[in-house]
């Protein structure tokens, strides 16, 4: 498990790059907007989940893109490693790459905007809640993808993470109680779906 855990970790670190470069450049236009057009105001909060929540598309689509490249599920199979392994490891490296983009996104902000009302240790734990909802459903949708699927990713990531990212941004103003049972209902029923129907999709990869 460790071993595989380390080689999602180092194929990450490319869609982590692109995810970073795809969200800053709108961050940027965002903070550039505000400053200039200050009748039409942005918060750091709203900049932030929407340059985060567009981030997050690139390190879950990527997700067992490297696998498919190098051929990597018959390898798997011949070496009796259990699907549910192959997920939780892929989803524990997106948990990670979703958190520091998060982390990184932060410092950003707090350059940006200089928010007086910045608590870290609260948005940042917001964050990692967001990604654990996130990261099974987003990696079982980047599996589907390994099958010409293309079409999939925005008809079935997007309209799932919308309403959590809105969950997010509602929780970082304070708003804990219903939304915590939202997200807390999305990641239930999205982890447990990515796992029970993984083996029957990763299955049909390795078939020649």
């Amino acid at each position: 498990m460790m071993g595989l855990f380390q080689k999602d970790v180092r194929n990450a670190k490319r869609s982590f790059w692109a995810g970073l470069l795809l969200g800053l450049p709108l961050f940027l236009i965002l903070a550039i907007s505000n400053q200039t057009e200050p009748d039409q105001f942005v918060s750091w909060r709203t900049a932030f989940w929407f340059s985060l929540f567009f981030a997050s598309t690139a390190i879950f689509y990527r997700s067992f893109g490297f696998e498919s490249e190098n051929r990597n599920f018959g390898v798997y199979t011949a070496l009796k490693v259990r699907p549910w392994k192959i997920l939780l490891s892929q989803s524990l490296v997106q948990v990670l790459s979703f958190f520091f983009l998060g982390l990184i996104y932060v410092l950003f902000a707090n350059m940006w905007w200089s928010p007086k009302d910045l608590n870290l240790s609260s948005l940042l734990t917001i964050v990692l809640i967001v990604a654990l909802t996130l990261a099974p459903t987003a990696s079982f949708i980047g599996l589907l993808l390994q099958k010409e699927r293309e079409i999939l990713f925005p008809l079935f990531y997007l309209p799932f993470a919308s309403p959590v990212i809105i969950g997010a941004h509602s929780l970082s103003l304070g708003d804990s109680s219903f939304w915590l049972y939202i997200l807390g209902i999305f990641a239930l029923i999205g982890g447990f779906l990515s796992f029970f129907l993984f083996e029957f999709f990763f299955d049909e990869l390795t078939e020649v």
